[in-house]
């Protein structure tokens, strides 16, 4: 979608971690609350419940990160949203060592990385505001690398762009390339990945 660079509005340039995709949502069941914990499109409904890696990541990073009781407190100081939710990369390494996709960025522990917030209310929220908010309850953001950028021209510029270090605290290595959210309209976002990493990984 090269045609993309025409778009000179401004954007969010954050960090694409390579991990696991994982969504966290508390949702109002008439006076009571139900929790889904979801990987790309499982729902994982225990934390005994198999899935495509060796420890259930999903529950470990919830229970790590208090995200069901972030999302409670969340629910609880807004009566008028109908559910909440957080959507994340799940990276590093599980409690008994089994390495998320590798783990290529050289965490060595479990992290959790959210870029996503989304209510009933307003839908996804801008990715700036969602950082802090996130931050307030010790839930990491994906490295937010520019909150205005504005895309170049010239698309070879823009893919060797993508390529370098991991921006996230704890990495070493290369990144996967970043992640592009429109400041002002939510719905629009996009990826640019490395091909120096592609290539590797």
């Amino acid at each position: 979608m090269p045609w993309i660079l025409q778009n000179k509005t401004r954007w969010i340039k954050t960090t694409k971690i390579d991990g696991t995709s994982s969504l966290f949502l508390l949702e109002r069941k008439g006076k009571k609350k139900e929790y889904w914990v979801c990987s790309r499109n499982v729902r994982q409904l225990d934390r005994k419940q198999e899935c495509y890696h060796k420890d259930n990541a999903y529950w470990e990073a919830n229970d790590k990160y208090h995200i069901q009781d972030f999302l409670e407190d969340m629910l609880n100081k807004h009566p008028e949203w109908e559910y909440v939710a957080l959507q994340g990369e799940t990276a590093g390494c599980t409690s008994s060592g089994a390495k998320l996709q590798g783990d290529p960025h050289n965490f060595g522990e479990l992290r959790f990385f959210g870029y996503n917030f989304i209510t009933s209310d307003r839908g996804r929220w801008n990715s700036v505001e969602a950082a802090k908010l996130c931050s307030e309850y010790g839930i990491d953001w994906v490295p937010i690398v520019d909150d205005n950028y504005i895309l170049p021209d010239n698309f070879e510029e823009f893919k060797l762009s993508a390529d370098g270090p991991c921006e996230a605290s704890g990495a070493s290595g290369a990144r996967e390339g970043y992640v592009y959210r429109n400041y002002d309209d939510n719905t629009l976002s996009f990826k640019n990945v490395s091909r120096e990493y592609l290539l590797k990984h």
